[in-house]
């Protein structure tokens, strides 16, 4: 590893990692998917360790030095600044899907727009969204970093990758940070089709059964 005296060795060690964090992180920014200083992204990097975004600070530009080390039980473990307030709703997957290796929350404002609303669109109209998003797991409001909010996500999301927050946002999750990333996209565009099949008055074109069961086979053959 290539020593670099400006970093912490403690995230020295986990560089990689933070580096990827640190590009997603600014993905999310530059493709509106926060606002101000929302949204965040843990990642395992040992099996009682998380890389963390911190709390209160803008996901652009964000630095590796900035993150913050957790463990599995939210201990705070190494960095200045203190982990995302809302790390409880992060531990809560990783605790329900323990092979979860990276999760990211977001506001992406279409999927957001729905969270917001009474109805919210489940068919799921391309292949990429089969593949990435499946099943979707939905949560009532909770206050943010509740313990009550850390319920509704232990209960909702097992062997899902997407929860919808009402009122809230969106929580992605997969064994990288780009599947989790991915989803994040995946699902924003899912939301934005509908909104503009809707605003034609028109109606979205459903799978068969036939092509939902080989699209079905392929996903589990993409993920083996």
């Amino acid at each position: 590893m290539k020593e670099n005296s400006d970093l912490p060795l403690i995230i020295e060690e986990f560089i990689d990692v933070a580096n990827e964090m640190c590009y997603y992180a600014d993905m999310l920014w530059h493709k509106g998917y926060v606002q101000a200083n929302g949204s965040n992204i843990t990642v395992r990097v040992a099996e009682n360790l998380l890389l963390a975004t911190p709390t209160r600070i803008t996901k652009m530009k964000i630095k590796p030095e900035d993150l913050v080390i957790v463990d599995m039980n939210g201990q705070h473990i190494f960095g200045k600044m203190k982990a995302t307030t809302e790390l409880s709703s992060h531990l809560a997957i990783y605790k329900i899907n323990p092979d979860t290796g990276a999760v990211i929350h977001s506001q992406p404002p279409f999927t957001s727009s729905y969270a917001c609303s009474e109805n919210f669109p489940m068919t799921l109209l391309s292949p990429e969204e089969v593949l990435w998003i499946d099943k979707m797991a939905f949560a009532p409001f909770t206050i943010p970093g509740s313990s009550e909010m850390t319920y509704q996500i232990e209960t909702r999301s097992k062997g899902r990758y997407v929860l919808v927050m009402q009122n809230h946002g969106l929580m992605t999750w997969g064994d990288t940070l780009r599947d989790a990333f991915w989803r994040t996209d995946v699902m924003e565009n899912h939301c934005k089709i509908h909104t503009f099949i809707q605003s034609r008055g028109d109606t979205p074109r459903e799978f068969s059964y036939r092509q939902m069961m080989m699209l079905q086979e392929l996903r589990q053959k993409y993920f083996e």
